[in-house]
């Protein structure tokens, strides 16, 4: 059905063009005879500027819907594309040459902790300290060398709980909602453009760059759960060192993060379709436009929010602004402002004086 709109709205742009392209030329040969009468000069110049301005009109239309579905697959995709995790035979190549590169040295420094405990420490309180630290290099040792097992454990743990996290739900109406979404803002344009001279591109614009963000999030979520995979024998060994241990510490932290936002998506989908099933019985006056509008919002942030570059409470008032009025958003501004920014309060230092003597 779709090929055959396509295909309608082509063959109609062609035959505006060259309906345009005859009244054009029809005018120019019969002006000399009927410069007689301005009349008809002036329907045939309106007819070909306006023919010219609904073939261009026409155009825009028929490239930007090529567009719009080419991005409107994602939601096709998205199920797919949430729970894939980079493949271990592409990745363990790449893993083993940073072990190779990270044993030698802990090797080094193994053989030189237990040359110093058998031969140099004198002190029990030294020979202790070393024993200690023997330990943690033969515990790093370890995790550098089993790092693509814990890889493995950890694609498998998220995939799974990604897995089942969406099979708790229809997800197919978290789906047709965003979908519903985009082809609103889609339909919108498609009108502007045909009754406005310079149309609606602003929510051309806004439709495309919504539904390819969330085709780059995705794809960025996938290429970085990989490379900090590979990188986590690095990470290891920085955590094992107390120089470089807060720089470990924070590629762990982003190793869990982007494996993990999986697990973000999935709650987003089953938040989403539990909304969309429930709301309309619960408010039957709530517009479903404002429903699907909202769910777009909402999955586009999540990861934004558990990466941290947004907080639950900055995205609940930038929906509620989105519906209310405007007295009634600017007081949820204002009760959340001072409610996140208010100073705590600080207690007044009471002395308590010894009864004097009398």
């Amino acid at each position: 059905m779709k090929t055959r709109t396509r295909y309608l709205v082509v063959v109609i742009v062609l035959l505006l063009l060259v309906l345009a392209s005859v009244s054009s030329v029809s005018a120019a040969k019969t002006k000399g005879s009927v410069g007689q009468h301005p009349w008809v000069s002036g329907i045939f110049q309106t007819f070909t500027s306006e023919s010219a301005k609904l073939a261009r009109k026409g155009v825009i239309i028929y490239s930007s819907r090529l567009v719009h579905y080419f991005y409107l697959s994602v939601f096709d995709n998205m199920p797919s594309l949430i729970k894939a995790n980079p493949p271990m035979w592409g990745i363990k190549h790449f893993m083993g040459f940073f072990i190779n590169l990270m044993q030698p040295f802990y090797i080094a420094a193994i053989m030189l902790t237990g040359f110093y405990i058998l031969f140099v420490s004198q002190s029990p309180l030294n020979r202790a300290k070393a024993k200690k630290w023997f330990g943690k290099l033969i515990i790093g040792l370890v995790l550098i060398s089993v790092s693509p097992l814990l890889v493995n454990l950890l694609y498998y743990v998220s995939g799974s709980l990604t897995s089942q996290i969406m099979n708790l739900a229809d997800i197919t109406i978290a789906l047709g909602s965003l979908q519903a979404a985009a082809q609103d803002l889609f339909d919108t344009f498609v009108k502007i453009t045909l009754i406005h001279r310079y149309g609606g591109i602003e929510l051309f614009l806004l439709d495309t760059v919504l539904l390819m963000a969330l085709y780059l999030i995705l794809f960025v979520r996938y290429v970085m759960a990989g490379v900090m995979a590979v990188l986590l024998p690095v990470t290891i060994f920085f955590y094992s060192w107390g120089l470089t241990r807060n720089v470990g510490k924070m590629m762990f932290e982003q190793t869990i993060i982007w494996i993990f936002l999986q697990l973000g998506w999935a709650v987003g989908l089953l938040i989403i379709s539990i909304a969309v099933a429930t709301l309309p019985a619960i408010s039957p006056n709530l517009p479903l436009e404002f429903i699907y509008a909202t769910s777009l919002i909402f999955m586009f942030a999540v990861p934004f929010m558990i990466m941290g570059v947004m907080n639950w409470m900055g995205l609940s008032i930038f929906m509620f602004e989105i519906v209310q009025a405007a007295p009634l958003s600017s007081g949820s501004v204002l009760v959340s402002e001072t409610t996140l920014e208010r100073e705590p309060f600080e207690e007044e230092e009471v002395v308590i004086k010894p009864p004097e003597d009398y």
